[in-house]
Order: structure tokens, then C-alpha cells, then sequence
């Protein structure tokens, strides 16, 4: 569910496109927005893992002063920073001492 300007509203997501390592893109249905996720991966210099994550509308009449696009903006910035904190906790976790296997 997104918190819209008018009330809460279901939304349906596919992934459209899944390149392993690479790229991770998904569309929405809902109408007027027409939202895309792009999650894009690549291995900086000091052979760490870099996660960009960018959401656009596939729809080229909006702009970013729209009452919607402020609204999902807001929405999805909380609801990113939450899901990057929880990967970040769980990646940590995998790669811990503790739960590292011993030779």
C-alpha cells in the first residue's frame, strides 16, 4: 500500500528485467505514475559492492512539483532507507565471525 494525497492505494509490481550481479528492474500499475525501479550493482575499485537504487515514472507528462511524485517520493524515501538499513543488518550478519564456517 503507498499513502497517496487521496488515501492509501494498492499497488501491483512485476520484475521486468533480472540480470544477476548486475541489474534488478521492476514496473507498477498504478495509473498516472506509472513507477519503475532500477536497482543497478557494480564492484568498485577496492572490490566492494556498490547498490544504486533510482525510481522513475514511465510517464514523461509528469514533473517532480506533481502532487503525487512529491508523495511518493516521500513515501518511498522512508520506505528505502528502511529496506537498505535491513539489508545492510542482514549482509553484516551473514558475514560475521559467528556465522562464518571454521576450518
Amino acid at each position: 500500500m503507498l499513502s497517496m494525497p487521496g488515501g492509501e492505494v494498492e499497488l501491483e509490481i512485476e520484475v521486468d528485467c533480472c540480470d544477476v550481479n548486475e541489474l534488478f528492474l521492476t514496473k507498477g500499475n498504478l495509473e498516472g505514475v506509472l513507477p519503475q525501479m532500477t536497482v543497478t550493482f557494480s564492484v568498485n575499485q577496492d572490490q566492494s559492492c556498490q547498490m544504486n537504487l533510482q525510481y522513475h515514472s514511465r510517464n514523461p507528462a509528469l514533473t517532480s512539483t506533481c502532487d503525487i511524485v512529491i508523495a511518493l517520493k516521500e513515501n518511498l524515501n522512508h520506505r528505502a532507507k528502511i529496506g537498505v538499513a535491513n539489508l545492510k543488518s542482514i549482509l553484516e550478519k551473514n558475514n560475521s565471525p559467528i556465522n562464518s564456517p571454521q576450518i
